[in-house]
């Protein structure tokens, strides 16, 4: 892994390049990244926003993955759902694809089940992920944004920070 670099933009606020290839999640380097984070949260979401393509066999695939459908606005243009926990680690291949599917993708960890209403309102209003991860309690952020080889990191102020449950060589490894 030692393609990648990690820049700490603020204790809230990560991002992860790599130089050398399109960040693929399906990956299994991610799941050492992504194993301390779904320790603290038992609840996934995934958001899709400006479908790049729609293929054949969209809703085969979104049917597998979700444990339930939120959202879909406007085409599945833009698309909330909360994924299946064996879709986080063993079958994230079709998650991936769902995410590469979108021109903006974003993956939520929520601690508390309580607060699913409130994030579902914020993303239905198209409220920035910065501004939702000040606003839900509990909360990690995993997204892309234009860049395909970086990902973007943000958590709410009541959740450990990325310094505390990451050391820092744990992308070189």
């Amino acid at each position: 892994m030692s393609s990648l670099e990690l820049v700490v933009h603020r204790e809230d606020y990560i991002s992860i390049k790599d130089y050398e290839n399109k960040l693929d999640i399906k990956d299994r380097k991610w799941d050492k990244f992504l194993s301390p984070i779904t320790a603290l949260c038992s609840n996934v979401y995934f958001e899709g926003y400006r479908l790049n393509y729609f293929p054949d066999d969209y809703y085969d695939l979104l049917e597998l993955l979700t444990e339930d459908v939120l959202l879909v606005k406007d085409g599945c243009m833009q698309l909330f759902v909360k994924v299946k926990d064996a879709y986080i680690f063993i079958g994230r291949g079709s998650l991936a694809s769902v995410w590469d599917w979108y021109e903006y993708s974003a993956l939520f960890f929520l601690k508390n089940s309580d607060e699913e209403k409130k994030l579902l309102d914020l993303i239905e209003r198209k409220v920035s992920i910065t501004q939702i991860a000040r606003i839900v309690s509990g909360l990690y952020i995993l997204y892309k944004g234009i860049e395909q080889n970086v990902l973007w990191l943000e958590c709410s102020y009541d959740v450990p920070a990325f310094g505390t449950i990451y050391s820092p060589d744990w992308f070189k490894e």
